[in-house]
């Protein structure tokens, strides 16, 4: 029993409803059967992809204050966020939003603008050409070397310790 209450009838219920039939779920069914989505990660997650796809579907995130996740959760306004390494932080997080529709409705509303900039491939496509187009603009420095160990001279990328490169034949 945690501090706020138990909630153990109410999960267990929910959970009775879930499918277990893979092939009947979809991303419609998945939100009309989940009210929200848990993602309790103890580990920094560089990039919590469930998340972005969780709140895309309309449904709100519960999730570990770690890395990626608390990047993607604006806390109250697309899911909450708990601390994971305190006892009971889950529980009342999903019991707040078991017991309070209005504030799940507004998660629910609010969260697919709250991704959609991540999600919109022609957005990305357009920041990936403008990346490139930045480093064609860049200026190459003869003589130095790079990130990945090329020396770079001439406007050419040559192994440094490659013998062939430097016209030494075997």
């Amino acid at each position: 029993r945690g501090a706020s209450g138990s909630c153990r009838g109410d999960v267990v219920r929910g959970a009775r409803r879930i499918p277990t039939d893979r092939s009947s779920v979809n991303s419609k069914t998945t939100t009309r059967l989940h009210a929200f989505c848990v993602v309790p990660s103890l580990w920094n997650e560089p990039l919590g992809l469930v998340v972005f796809e969780a709140i895309a579907s309309g449904a709100p995130v519960i999730g570990a204050q770690r890395g990626g996740i608390a990047e993607i959760i604006h806390h109250e306004v697309n899911g909450l966020l708990f601390e994971p390494n305190e006892a009971g932080a889950l529980e009342q997080a999903m019991v707040r939003l078991m017991r309070n529709p209005l504030l799940l409705e507004s998660m629910r509303a609010a969260g697919r603008a709250s991704v959609a900039r991540f999600l919109d491939p022609q957005r990305m496509l357009d920041e990936y050409e403008d990346i490139y187009r930045r480093l064609l603009r860049r200026p190459v420095d003869v003589g130095r070397t790079d990130t990945t160990g090329l020396s770079v001279s001439h406007g050419a990328s040559e192994r440094p310790d490659d013998p062939a490169a430097s016209g030494a034949h075997p």
